[in-house]
């Protein structure tokens, strides 16, 4: 593994596991808020936490693609704003 490939995941792996984490944030606070909102709201705030922890796993497969372009943007123009992408280029 060369050192420019390194700096290039390391950037891109660090960002995806930034945009990953605010993604599942926002995903559960919105899930939570809908499940509480429901109609048939017999559920105590453990259950709505439960439920809302158990479909994440298919909402995040889904937002996958979303959160990998997030992601190689933010690390490659990361790297490009201080230059270090020009470099690796020469």
């Amino acid at each position: 593994m060369t050192r420019s490939t390194w700096l290039l995941g390391r950037a891109v792996w660090v960002w995806f596991l930034i945009v990953l984490l605010v993604f599942f944030g926002l995903e559960l606070v919105f899930r939570i808020l809908d499940e509480a909102k429901s109609p048939h709201a017999n559920y105590t705030t453990l259950e709505i936490g439960l439920v809302s922890i158990s479909g994440m796993p298919r909402r995040l497969y889904l937002d996958l693609p979303l959160i990998v372009l997030i992601s190689v943007a933010a690390g490659l123009g990361g790297l490009a704003q201080s230059s270090e992408l020009t470099i690796l280029r020469a």
